[in-house]
């Protein structure tokens, strides 16, 4: 993976923690016109790498752990707003975005290369990698990355990297604090897939066991939860 530092988006904000996901996009023109519109303070959009269809990734955030850029505009995540920028490294693809225009094997493999040393620096879930596409609100404002062969590359280079907790239990309450007495504030359903932010031990119906954080102000019992 070559990678080149000589470009720098200055449509940046400070970064209070690490980042949790990956967002990848497609930058719908080629790479010059690409790299003069994301490093030009005009036009308030920046993404932290790029990589050109030859394979080359562009760093563009001078400091991942310092900044956070401004690649996925308003976000909804399972229904709820999400700051998609904070939390989150934005690559972009040099792409047409027709869903015809290929994304090249020196492309995707560069791409892997990124996302592996990222994944595993940040410990970055697979659940947490994302298309702009799954994000964008309202519901179609985003169609990137269009013709990326995702759930093949999900199925097979996504493989190596953890998943996420999982619900075990046919309804999980969340509450607002880690244990029985805090009023239900909402529910995740089997099968579900949760972040776990923070572990305490709170009371549940069995005793005293382990509850997780994962939101703010929500909590859920551990005791149903498959790691």
């Amino acid at each position: 993976m070559k990678l080149l530092r000589n470009f720098t988006s200055v449509s940046l904000s400070p970064r209070k923690r690490p980042p949790t996901c990956l967002v990848i996009h497609a930058t719908v023109g080629g790479l010059t016109s690409s790299l003069s519109w994301l490093t030009n303070p005009a036009s308030q959009v920046s993404c932290d790498f790029l990589i050109s269809k030859a394979g080359v990734v562009y760093q563009l955030n001078p400091n991942l752990d310092q900044f956070y850029t401004w690649h996925a505009g308003e976000c909804r995540l399972s229904g709820q707003p999400f700051n998609a920028n904070a939390e989150s490294i934005g690559i972009e693809l040099e792409n047409a975005n027709t869903g015809k225009d290929p994304y090249p094997d020196l492309q995707i493999e560069s791409l892997n290369a990124l996302v592996a040393d990222k994944a595993h620096k940040y410990a970055i879930s697979v659940d947490r990698f994302y298309r702009h596409l799954d994000l964008a609100f309202p519901k179609g404002r985003k169609k990137d990355p269009a013709g990326f062969p995702w759930k093949q590359w999900i199925d097979g280079f996504g493989s190596q990297f953890p998943r996420l907790p999982r619900v075990i239990v046919h309804t999980l309450h969340i509450r607002s604090g880690p244990a029985t007495i805090y009023p239900i504030v909402g529910r995740k359903l089997y099968g579900d897939r949760i972040v776990v932010l923070e572990k305490t031990l709170g009371e549940d119906i069995s005793g005293n066991n382990e509850w997780g954080r994962i939101g703010p102000d929500e909590w859920v019992s551990l005791r149903w939860v498959e790691f």
